[in-house]
């Protein structure tokens, strides 16, 4: 599969002096991806991949090869998997990294078992043509459970599972997890969801991204995860999720909550409608603020987030649909005392810092579009979309003062018209 996209510019203006100029964002690029996959044994399989991005002029290239495996006994009763996978950034100072894993597990009956381990290197990159948001650390997971494998007069699926999961960064050796947990998944005769999960981190961990400086980590306390889950049967017109959660800290006053709400409903087979809400509280939660000079600051805050989405689509028939998504986000920070982050990892008070560092931030999205599949592979899209943003170091906790404040901010408003053919070679050829 190949790919190029043509050069990208963006318009600058210096705010000072008013100069406007052009400059290069995305060169033009050339992106690659070779797969060939060799399966045996009707359940095996040993594949090569290589994705490759190719930028043109001094601009950074990327070159990621990888092998991997997955074995299965013939009558699928155990899997062993795992790949090879490195990774080569040519850039201003040229960089190499590589991520291995391997895993065993036993795939059938009602007791079953696996276990696993990975290692990232300190420059393993892959976000060229890929994601991975992290890197320098080696992984041990394990697993047991247990489900029946035939409907109960109760439930038609039921499975408990307990796993152990600990993360150990490459450089200090310092653990920034180590988990326990246990899950409870079920589906009744009625085809309603039901699911438990518990998690405990009984050990002191150490974040390695909050600081926001290379090499620096922060001290997490030991903490107590749970989340329940229910989900109606989406079979039915009406369908229903409902999701609370709840984090307790080792540390005097420190918890999370949230609640998750998704009600559906499908009018008939051409129209449906989705609300989802979403509100999680956070109470003398502790991040980053700043920095100052050379040192990094913390605070302890409370903080709330608020998500609201609609979406809805309408067929107008197997071709042509009408499509919906609004979404309104609010959260804020409310700083109530500064820390100064120590290289061991630990907070100190910080008593001379005085910078209002308090956070309300709005968002609005609207979107309404309208496609047309007018051949096997080709679209027409017209979308509107209507978007803002409002941001103040005043917090302000109204729910409707917000909205009137993201509502008289500067709104942008985007007409867009795509069209996506696709030629058939096997069916031009023959015209010429």
């Amino acid at each position: 599969m190949n790919a190029v996209t043509e050069k990208t510019k963006a318009t600058i203006l210096n705010n000072d002096t008013g100069e406007i100029r052009k400059e290069v964002i995305e060169p033009l690029t050339n992106y690659n991806m070779f797969v060939v996959d060799q399966r045996f044994n009707q359940n095996s399989s040993v594949t090569f991949v290589n994705a490759n991005t190719t930028r043109n002029g001094d601009f950074r290239d990327a070159n990621v090869a990888a092998v991997l495996f997955d074995l299965n006994t013939k009558s699928n009763t155990y899997n062993l998997y795992g790949d090879f996978k490195y990774s080569s950034i040519n850039t201003i100072e040229d960089y190499d990294g590589f991520k291995t894993e391997i895993g065993f597990e036993k795939t059938s009956g009602k007791y079953r078992y696996g276990f696993s381990g990975k290692y990232l290197s300190e420059n393993y990159d892959v976000n060229d043509l890929g994601i991975n948001f992290y890197s320098n650390y080696h992984n041990a997971y394990g697993h047991a459970s247990y489900r029946i494998v035939n409907p109960t007069k109760i439930f038609n699926t039921f499975r408990v599972n307990e796993y152990i999961n600990f993360e150990v960064d490459n450089t200090s050796k310092k653990l920034q997890t180590g988990a326990f947990g246990t899950e409870i998944r079920a589906t009744t005769l009625g085809n309603d969801s039901l699911e438990l999960l518990f998690e405990l981190t009984p050990v002191k961990t150490f974040d390695f991204y909050e600081p926001r400086e290379y090499g620096r980590y922060v001290f997490l306390p030991e903490k107590m995860i749970t989340i329940l889950n229910f989900t109606s049967n989406d079979n039915n017109p009406f369908t229903l999720i409902i999701q609370p959660t709840f984090t307790k800290y080792n540390e005097s006053g420190r918890n999370n909550y949230g609640f998750y709400l998704g009600p559906k409903y499908r009018f008939n087979d051409k129209f449906s409608l989705a609300f989802a809400f979403e509100y999680t509280k956070m109470i003398n939660d502790r991040g980053w603020v700043a920095f100052d000079d050379t040192e990094i600051v913390f605070a302890e805050r409370n903080r709330e987030i608020l998500q609201n989405d609609l979406t809805g689509k309408y067929s107008l028939n197997n071709k042509m649909t009408i499509n919906l998504t609004a979404r309104y986000y609010w959260s804020y920070s409310k700083n109530h005392e500064f820390f100064t982050l120590q290289n061991s990892g630990y907070l100190t008070p910080n008593t001379s810092y005085a910078q209002n560092k308090d956070r309300n931030f709005n968002s609005w999205n609207f979107d309404l579009s309208y496609s047309w599949w007018f051949a096997p592979g080709s679209e027409i899209s017209v979308l509107y979309r209507n978007y803002g943003l409002q941001r103040s170091d005043i917090v302000e906790k109204r729910v409707s003062k917000n909205l009137d404040n993201i509502f008289k901010s500067d709104l942008t408003n985007v007409l867009s018209v795509s069209i996506r053919y696709f030629i058939d070679y096997n069916s031009v050829k023959n015209k010429f």
